[in-house]
């Protein structure tokens, strides 16, 4: 996993979601697997170019955002590995241009809009009601594009 900063919540939540995944997948979980890319391509390039040297073993990266994993994509290029076919990359977000990188990026959308639109009614409802609605839950969407392949055993 390429995860964002070490201080944002969603990055403790998307690795609390990478970690349940595993688990229920009967993968085991290793710490030294994990990296920060702090959100950014470069920072993510870095990291992935030191996890891959580090462990030529990984066959599947999911970064905590699809700036990230245009960064791991190159990464793994640059070393020599194909994706999907050498290295699966998995993004999060859905951002535009996640489309068009690499044939288009696997990814696990979530809805800006629905996002803008239910924080928006949250609000009025704030000001209108004087209550408080603490948490809000989206549904997410797994699209799957060409930086994925079938699993394979290493």
């Amino acid at each position: 996993m390429v995860n964002g900063k070490s201080t944002a919540i969603v990055s403790g939540q998307r690795y609390i979601g990478y970690e349940q995944t595993l688990k229920e997948a009967g993968i085991e979980v290793v710490p030294d697997y994990v990296t920060n890319g702090n959100f950014e391509e470069e920072e993510a390039y870095r990291a992935t170019t030191e996890l891959l040297k580090k462990h030529p073993e990984v066959t599947g990266i999911f970064c905590a955002s699809d700036v990230m994993a245009i960064g791991a994509i190159k990464a793994a290029e640059q070393l020599g590995r194909k994706v999907p076919e050498d290295l699966s990359v998995v993004g999060f977000d859905d951002i535009p241009v996640a489309k068009y990188v690499h044939g288009g990026i696997t990814t696990i959308s979530q809805s800006p809009y629905m996002m803008g639109k239910l924080g928006g009614e949250a609000l009025v409802n704030m000001i209108e009601t004087q209550t408080f609605i603490p948490h809000i839950e989206l549904q997410y969407e797994f699209i799957v594009r060409s930086t994925t392949a079938a699993c394979r055993t290493v």
